[in-house]
């Protein structure tokens, strides 16, 4: 006789997976265009007090990228995020990883989304959750991806909190944990993410099916 706990959980893990690899992808904020460029990266400015300058180069970057110049843009973002603005650091880290106005490497995608978390910014948390899960440009490493998606829960991100669920539900890097799976779902699901709204609209069908699931 199969457990009941174990048919219902096959099929939340089930679910939630379909749903991650839905939204497997990694945030980004260019498209990606096949381009190329020799660009190379330089050691971050230390003196951050220059913000207006970085300002001026985030906006430059952001009208050439409106206007399909994907590598002015990424030169543009580049100079900014060297002077320490956060949403340009994210940008040139987006780019390293779709490839687009850069080369594709994500090695310094992971460097610049790096950056870009220090300050903060939870797309590029919850993209480093991604690389660590997935071992891109690095080993895989459930515990660093739980570690930055955990940062970015708690700073509101509902894609984190959904991806906590599934670690808690599929058991990944440690045990099967339902009820936790269910706590993050149902927050991220309080932010409208439409992915923990189905995981947890499943779990409901089963419980209200009751023990005649489990032997089908």
């Amino acid at each position: 006789m199969v457990s009941r706990s174990v048919v219902r959980l096959s099929s939340a893990v089930v679910l939630a997976g379909v749903l991650l690899a839905a939204n497997s992808s990694l945030i980004a904020a260019v498209s990606a265009v096949p381009v190329s460029t020799t660009a190379i990266d330089t050691e971050l400015v230390t003196d951050h007090s220059n913000s207006a300058h970085a300002d001026r180069l985030y906006l430059a970057g952001s009208r050439a990228f409106r206007e399909g110049q994907p590598e002015r843009a990424m030169h543009d973002w580049h100079e900014a995020a060297l002077l320490g603005h956060a949403r340009a650091q994210y940008n040139v880290g987006s780019g390293y990883a779709s490839g687009t106005g850069l080369p594709k490497d994500y090695r310094r995608a992971a460097y610049w989304w790096g950056q870009a978390a220090q300050q903060g910014n939870t797309d590029a948390i919850y993209n480093l959750g991604v690389m660590n899960y997935e071992g891109r440009g690095m080993e895989r490493n459930y515990a660093k991806a739980k570690h930055w998606w955990r940062l970015a829960a708690i700073k509101g991100d509902p894609a984190s909190m959904f991806r906590l669920g599934w670690l808690a539900a599929a058991g990944e890097g440690e045990i099967i944990d339902m009820a936790e799976a269910r706590l993050w779902w149902e927050r991220s699901a309080s932010l409208g993410f439409q992915p923990a709204i189905k995981a947890l609209e499943v779990l409901q069908r089963e419980k209200a099916a009751g023990p005649a699931s489990a032997r089908r």
